[in-house]
């Protein structure tokens, strides 16, 4: 596919053939991650970041998680607290 910039306000903008953009499974609303190699772009998906929440100590798949998680961080960091408790 050969295609031009298109100017969209003080912007450039790509357009890319919907049959392109199929065979790739891009929609309009995935997320997209534009870099330089030196003489081109690369698009590709930007990678997933993950979603992130409290735990609710409350609720007893969080509470069990957490004390999961607390246990293995004192086991293998104890000797860094014990120092910093001095």
């Amino acid at each position: 596919m050969t295609t031009t910039l298109t100017k969209i306000g003080n912007n450039y903008a790509i357009v890319i053939d919907e049959s392109l953009l199929a065979s790739l499974n891009f929609t309009p609303e995935t997320p997209l991650e534009i870099t330089a190699n030196g003489t081109g772009l690369n698009v590709s998906p930007a990678a997933k970041v993950p979603e992130f929440r409290m735990l609710d100590l409350t609720n007893p798949e969080d509470k069990t998680r957490f004390d999961k998680v607390h246990e293995e961080t004192m086991r293998e960091y104890e000797s860094v607290f014990r120092k910093l408790a001095e």
